[in-house]
């Protein structure tokens, strides 16, 4: 969704359960590299910044009132696709 001043970046499921994704500046959009919903409670957007690329993760956790077996799911995809990206301390 584009507005005057601001994008809002977001992914449609069949539920809308979760409101998830990024809202941002306009003057962003000529830097995004990329934005990849990873599933309906992960998703991840990459901009370019003057001397890096950042990436962000935004994740939708399941609560305590969910079943233990979707947040164990949860984790399993969670740290799958963390895993993915170069670890700098």
């Amino acid at each position: 969704m584009i507005k005057k001043n601001y994008v809002i970046l977001c992914s449609v499921h069949d539920k809308h359960e979760f409101g998830m994704g990024f809202y941002m500046s306009r003057h962003i959009m000529d830097n995004l590299l990329d934005f990849a919903p990873v599933s309906e409670r992960i998703y991840k957007i990459k901009v370019k910044l003057t001397y890096y690329n950042l990436t962000w993760i935004s994740t939708h956790v399941p609560t305590e009132k969910k079943l233990k077996l979707s947040k164990k799911n949860f984790v399993v995809l969670w740290r799958r696709y963390v895993m993915k990206f170069p670890m700098m301390i």
